[in-house]
């Protein structure tokens, strides 16, 4: 809203226009001084009002941490408090102390305010570097066990270097092939180990596992070789795995056979070739991605 003697301007002017004045070229000027004036006077407001809203925005913000500084007081009085009702507690010793039953003063409180933010700080700070210390020696152990199971493979792994040597290995198709394998037999291990077996068991299920890829393998060949579809290769390889449970069974327990069954069965040694059966997460944990064991291409190998 405009102030009065904005308004009284104005109607100074209308009033020489109403008087019926001589001297148009004054009257002009006149007017025209008035509406420099005007819009001088209503930048002005304008200017005012977004000061003003800046200045409540700067009250509010302060008010806030005004609130904020009381809470943090109040906390510290209560600490402070707690300490004071437990002898032999130790501690710094207050400027009021020296005369007891005295309240504490404005400049007492904001210190010991700033001491303990100072305190929450600091054990935060030690807390977040103990937990980086304790990630980076997790990480350090796990790329040297990684490191020294790669080795017992004969592949080359630098655990100060994980991502460089994978893609290393990968990069090459004979150490590709060897990590594939590697990572295969890992997961066999893992899988065995769940069962419970014993030395005559672990042959001849391995013996099974490895009898069922070759099987595979060939009718996938020979179904390129013959011309034969897709789905009847998928059929063939679908008995290929319930032969391989049912011989499975014969050599396992009632118990046994449903964990392995619930672990996947035949099908969890993986497809041959190189797209099944080379989980290397078994192999490199946490580097490759994981990929299941097992399952059926969605067409037949190398595409199609």
């Amino acid at each position: 809203m405009r102030p009065y003697w904005v308004t009284k301007i104005l109607l100074c002017a209308l009033g020489l226009v109403l008087a019926g004045c001589q001297d148009n070229s004054e009257l002009k000027r006149t007017l025209a001084e008035t509406g420099d004036k005007v819009a001088l006077l209503e930048h002005e407001v304008d200017k005012l009002s977004t000061d003003n809203t800046q200045l409540k925005r700067a009250v509010s913000d302060a008010s806030e941490e005004a609130r904020t500084a009381r809470a943090d007081a109040r906390d510290a009085k209560n600490r402070l408090a707690t300490l004071e009702a437990q002898p032999g507690t130790g501690g710094p010793v207050r400027p009021s102390e020296s005369t007891p039953g005295k309240a504490l003063t404005a400049d007492e409180i904001s210190a010991l305010v700033q001491a303990e933010l100072n305190k929450r700080a600091s054990d935060k700070a030690a807390d977040d570097q103990a937990r980086h210390e304790a990630t980076a020696a997790e990480q350090t152990k796990k790329m040297e066990a990684i490191a020294a199971k790669a080795k017992e493979y004969g592949l080359e792994f630098d655990p100060k270097d994980p991502q460089g040597s994978f893609k290393r290995i990968m990069s090459d198709p004979q150490t590709r092939r060897k990590a594939m394998d590697a990572a295969r037999t890992e997961a066999r291990n893992q899988r065995f180990a769940q069962l419970g077996l014993d030395e005559r068991q672990s042959e001849q299920l391995t013996q099974i596992e490895n009898d069922t890829r070759k099987q595979i393998d060939d009718l996938f060949r020979q179904g390129l070789q013959n011309g034969q579809s897709f789905e009847d290769t998928q059929r063939q390889v679908e008995q290929a795995f319930s032969d391989a449970n049912t011989r499975a069974k014969n050599v396992l327990t009632a118990d046994q056979f449903k964990t392995y069954t619930d672990l996947g069965g035949a099908q969890a040694a993986g497809l041959p070739g190189p797209g099944g059966g080379g989980d290397l997460s078994k192999l490199f944990p946490g580097i490759a991605p994981e990929q299941p064991f097992g399952g059926l291409p969605p067409g037949p190998p190398g595409g199609g």
